[in-house]
């Protein structure tokens, strides 16, 4: 995890590493093997809520191809969700 200063203070830096690190342990066991993750924390995430960021790094994990095939979930129903833009 990383969060530069463009992302805001001490305090909004912490939540936002916070928020991508509470996600990351969440969806961990959907991770496939072998791959090492960077994750960025952008300005706009200390002000999101905790489903929303684990929702978007789902759509990302999945998107570029790194989950588990045997540990994918199954449909969302057929929702479409748009890439966050934080």
């Amino acid at each position: 995890m990383t969060a530069s200063r463009r992302v805001g203070g001490a305090v909004a830096r912490s939540r936002a590493k916070r928020l991508l690190r509470e996600s990351a342990r969440t969806l961990y066991s959907r991770f496939g093997s072998g791959w090492d993750v960077m994750l960025v924390a952008r300005p706009g995430l200390p002000d999101r809520k905790q489903p929303e960021v684990e929702e978007a790094l789902a759509t990302l994990l999945e998107e570029a191809g790194l989950e588990a095939p045997d540990r994918a979930p199954q449909s969302l129903g057929g929702t479409a969700v748009e890439e966050p833009v934080w």
